[in-house]
């Protein structure tokens, strides 16, 4: 899952507006039947849909600037076998969260 796009304050903050919004829509209605109703993901499956879309067009696109920091496994013998990208390596835990290490 992707963690390091918004810090956890800030996806309580967004949560919390769409909250509001959505209050103001359907004041009688509880939060989970006004999502299903306007038909609203919850931010964290809304977040990792977007990067997942975001990534894929990297992948497919060798033209995009991005598309060289992504490393293909192409180890047979790898424990990796079954996946189609190998992670970077990490020197710190910061860099371990970034956008490319969450989706490969």
């Amino acid at each position: 899952m992707v963690n390091s796009i918004l810090s956890q304050q800030c996806k309580e903050t967004l949560e919390s507006v769409q909250r509001s919004i959505t209050h103001i829509i359907f004041a009688d209605l509880s939060y989970d039947d006004r999502r299903c109703i306007l038909v609203i993901p919850v931010l964290n499956d809304f977040i990792f849909s977007s990067c997942q879309t975001h990534f894929d067009k990297i992948v497919t696109d060798h033209t995009h600037p991005l598309f060289s920091r992504i490393i293909m496994n192409n180890y047979k013998t790898s424990t990796r076998a079954a996946t189609t990208f190998r992670p970077e390596k990490a020197r710190t835990q910061n860099r371990a969260k970034i956008f490319f290490s969450s989706f490969i």
